[in-house]
């Protein structure tokens, strides 16, 4: 099995962890540890993940556990024509998500000058299938 650069490093940074982690007096054994994170740490060699502090792990693993929990609560609703999933997002904060988002409300609508602009309603279609004109694109992350 041949194996990109990435790969290779996702691998040895999951092996770097289990080694640290079965030397800590708090861990039984790096078994019990990978059998308690085997799922985050797939998620942390698919996404290239690297955490600093023992600690920033543990609290990155309770983020992802608890996006997993939301995960499976909503896709065990069987009203829901949807599904979700996991992606790369799972171990983020609520406030590193926002962050991220970017928008930044304008004043008002208002133009540089202060003024509105207001446009012409006189000449509207009933409605817009804005997927025909091309404007959206597939469902992303």
């Amino acid at each position: 099995m041949k194996l990109n650069g990435y790969a290779t490093l996702a691998l040895v940074g999951v092996a770097a962890i289990v080694a640290v982690t079965t030397l800590s007096p708090r861990a039984n054994s790096g078994f019990a540890f990978y059998q308690e994170h085997s799922e985050f740490l797939r998620f942390i060699a698919k996404h290239n993940r690297y955490y600093k502090t023992p600690q920033e792990f543990e609290m990155r693993a309770s983020l992802y556990r608890a996006a997993v929990a939301l995960i499976e609560a909503e896709n065990a609703k069987l009203e829901n024509t949807f599904r979700l999933a996991v992606n790369k997002f799972a171990d983020w904060t609520p406030e590193e998500k926002k962050a991220m988002l970017g928008y930044k409300r304008s004043e008002g609508g208002l133009l540089r000058d202060g003024t509105l602009k207001i446009l012409p309603t006189d000449n509207l279609t009933a409605s817009v299938d804005w997927r025909s004109s091309g404007a959206v694109g597939p469902v992303q992350n």
